[in-house]
């Protein structure tokens, strides 16, 4: 196996079953109960997979029971077996209802997910079997505030949770709340489909539905797909799922050994994500896709404190956030081979140490200007995914920019919480301390290219 252990689970064991519905007892029906739907939905499994409880490396998850080969298909799911608001027991009740454009987009998946939920008839029962009690979800949106601030300070990630509580609060409060309000002949109860089920349920969503990609480039509206959100994950996935026209179907993507756990993967997704929607994170360097956000607002700050450095600094970032939309807020990504905002990043240090009369004279004529080529540092031959190599950073970058940008780094490894290099602890302090030092290592990988750099 590629992996294994709590820190690289889709879903780690952070609990014991407790809740009257999960007791042990019950728990040993649910499988068996759910072959027997799968079966009666026509879903189509293949003879060399298992799943089970016994060797994955999470809650349930799919071992080969014979040596699988690439390209071979693990297993099969009508559409017609697909939960989603068009396909639940009140999709023509959820049709009229009108979200907010721009919302999360989810709030009739989880109107139909919490009504099958505490339905006790529903088709989908023997599925909604397997939704983690809340005593086994935890993404961050679980923890306390206390928590959030001080285990994930300087991963950016305790502000973007605040933003989604709040989010969830509002939609089913303006949207969903409402909804349930009308409908009780239907069977909702305003005391049981209350906002905790609403919570419980947008982490159902969110660590266990599939978005269809579309050609046009919209995005499609979430939908659970059984048996599929079964597997776990890592990065360097051996399984992935397929969309079909009348059938989703889960396929290998590499030869898999009798006895090796199968895996998906969500995408091409750092700690920070992983974290914030599955509640998991991957040891530094199994997760290839990890990165650090740099936000512009840090550059600024550093740079304001070098009084008289930048020219015209204040009009650049204004310039910057309403023509280039690179507002303080947005983001550059570092990841582990190099800067992965590439466009943005060399725009910022084209534009920023410009002086004064340049800079106007790009203002007026930076059509001409983007189209220029003759630039002797375009790194023409970086590879498709626009990916600035820490090894091609001097190329682009003179000393006082390569010495602003390791000052950057700097002062966002002094932000993150003191103890967590120290403290690998208990659950979430695990988890936590598995995503700071990840960042850390590849700040500290971009501040020893830069002084390398320097001494070279």
């Amino acid at each position: 196996m590629e992996s294994n252990g709590e820190a690289d689970a889709k879903r780690p064991k952070h609990g014991v079953l407790v809740t009257d519905r999960n007791t042990e007892q019950n728990d040993n029906k649910i499988l068996p109960q759910f072959m027997e739907w799968m079966n009666k939905e026509q879903l189509i499994i293949s003879d060399k997979v298992l799943m089970t409880k016994t060797g994955s490396c999470a809650r349930y998850g799919l071992l080969a029971k014979d040596d699988i080969k690439k390209e071979e298909v693990l297993f099969s799911v009508p559409r017609t077996s697909l939960l989603w608001e068009e396909n639940c027991s009140i999709s023509t009740h959820l049709a009229s209802l009108q979200q907010n454009l721009n919302g999360s987009g989810w709030v009739k998946l989880i109107l139909a997910l919490m009504f099958e939920y505490k339905n006790p008839s529903s088709r989908w029962r023997p599925y909604m079997n397997f939704v983690p009690p809340t005593t086994c979800v935890d993404q961050p949106m679980f923890w306390s505030k206390i928590q959030k601030d001080s285990l994930l300070k300087g991963t950016g990630l305790s502000k973007a949770v605040d933003q989604d509580l709040l989010s969830i609060e509002t939609e089913f409060n303006e949207i969903a709340l409402p909804f349930i309000k009308e409908h009780t002949w239907l069977g909702f109860n305003e005391k049981i489909h209350n906002l905790d089920l609403y919570k419980h349920m947008v982490a159902f969503v969110m660590a266990y539905s599939f978005t269809e990609p579309q050609e046009d480039g919209n995005t499609s509206p979430p939908v659970m797909v059984p048996l599929a959100d079964v597997l776990n994950h890592i990065a360097k996935n051996n399984a992935q799922l397929e969309f079909e026209e009348t059938c989703l179907s889960m396929i290998a993507v590499k030869d898999i050994k009798c006895g090796e756990e199968i895996f998906n993967t969500y995408g091409q997704l750092s700690n920070n994500q992983l974290l914030h929607m599955y509640g998991f994170v991957e040891k530094f360097p199994n997760n290839i896709y990890d990165t650090v956000e740099v936000p512009l607002s840090t550059i600024y700050s550093v740079i304001r404190r070098e009084t008289n450095s930048w020219p015209c600094f204040e009009e650049k970032v204004k310039w910057l956030a309403d023509e280039r939309n690179l507002d303080s807020c947005y983001p550059l990504a570092v990841g582990l081979s190099g800067i992965l905002s590439y466009a943005e990043f060399k725009l910022l240090f084209k534009i920023l140490p410009m002086e004064e009369t340049q800079f106007m004279d790009y203002k007026e004529n930076d059509d001409e200007w983007d189209t220029d080529d003759s630039d002797e540092n375009s790194d023409q031959d970086e590879n498709e995914f626009d990916v600035l190599s820490f090894s091609r950073i001097p190329k682009l970058l003179n000393l006082k920019e390569r010495r602003l940008l390791e000052n950057v780094a700097q002062h966002l490894l002094n932000s993150y919480h003191s103890t967590m290099l120290e403290k690998d602890t208990g659950s979430r302090e695990s988890r936590a301390h598995t995503l700071v030092s990840g960042q850390c290592k590849i700040l500290e990988t971009l501040i020893i290219n830069l002084s390398c750099t320097d001494k070279s």
